[in-house]
């Protein structure tokens, strides 16, 4: 991510996270895992863009570092299903 993020280590996982005018994005490293709003939508980039319920950065990071918290692995299923409870 750009000069600007923040980030979060998590057992082997960085968590790259920014906010801006034009929306938020959360980088899960080092799966490569890509979560934002970029586009008019929150979204979860897995194959294609996925949309997502949660729409605030707040609640989608604190959705990730639950998930990362709580699992030595990720399933990106499993972290989409997260994201998408309703809120």
């Amino acid at each position: 991510m750009k000069v600007g993020s923040k980030k979060i280590k998590i057992k082997k996982s960085q968590i790259f996270y920014r906010e801006t005018q034009r929306g938020w994005a959360i980088v899960i490293m080092p799966n490569k895992i890509k979560i934002d709003n970029f586009h008019g939508f929150p979204h979860i980039h897995i194959k294609n863009k996925e949309t997502i319920k949660t729409k605030t950065l707040n609640k989608a990071l604190n959705i990730v570092i639950n998930y990362l918290s709580l699992n030595n692995e990720i399933n990106i299923n499993d972290l989409k299903n997260k994201l998408n409870e309703e809120e």
